[in-house]
């Protein structure tokens, strides 16, 4: 397997990448629409999962953060009906857990660019969010814990000032570590 690490891409021994088969099936999934290898293969996985499969595999993708995405490729589906109630109620609550974050998240969002923009300043939004609105099938299956805003170097004190006026925490600045001319 190859594993993508900050961008590097690792080759992984199979000792390194512990195989979880309920992972890979519920995770494959998420990637494809209505594949019927890949339903098969889920199909199979689910029928043999036992409590301890559940439990690796919850594990797994709460660590990766992909219970939401999961939970959005099962709802509706015929295989839906296959999972546990436990299972399903946490895929589920997850995934509106995640909406409702992310929900205020973009509506705060909305309103800091709002004054970004009165201020005349032109911040870049990266990562998370601006995926999750992009990439994603719904804001709800991309967990975030913040938003990261690209902001030039020349506007660093003004954004800075906009974001203290409004009390938002700004994250250390990464220039040193970056050698750019950018904060993140």
């Amino acid at each position: 397997p190859i594993c993508i690490e900050n961008g590097l891409a690792l080759a992984l021994a199979p000792r390194h990448y512990p195989r979880v088969a309920l992972f890979d099936a519920l995770l494959g999934l998420t990637v494809v629409d209505g594949d019927a290898v890949a339903i098969d293969a889920a199909r199979r996985a689910l029928g043999r999962a036992g409590p301890r499969d559940w439990k690796r595999a919850r594990v797994e993708l709460r660590g990766h953060r992909l219970l939401p995405l999961v939970a959005q490729a099962l709802r509706g589906s015929e295989l839906a009906g296959s999972l546990p109630d436990f299972a399903r109620e946490d895929l589920e609550d997850s995934f509106r857990a995640t909406l409702l974050a992310n929900t205020i998240q973009l509506g705060l969002l909305r309103e800091l660019l709002g004054a970004f923009d009165e201020a005349g300043l032109r911040p870049i939004v990266m990562k998370g969010l601006a995926g999750a609105v992009r990439y994603y099938p719904d804001i709800g299956t991309r967990p975030m814990i913040d938003v990261d805003l690209l902001v030039d170097a020349s506007e660093e004190a003004d954004a800075t000032r906009l974001l203290e006026e409004r009390r938002i925490e700004r994250s250390a600045p990464w220039r040193s570590i970056l050698h750019a001319g950018h904060e993140i």
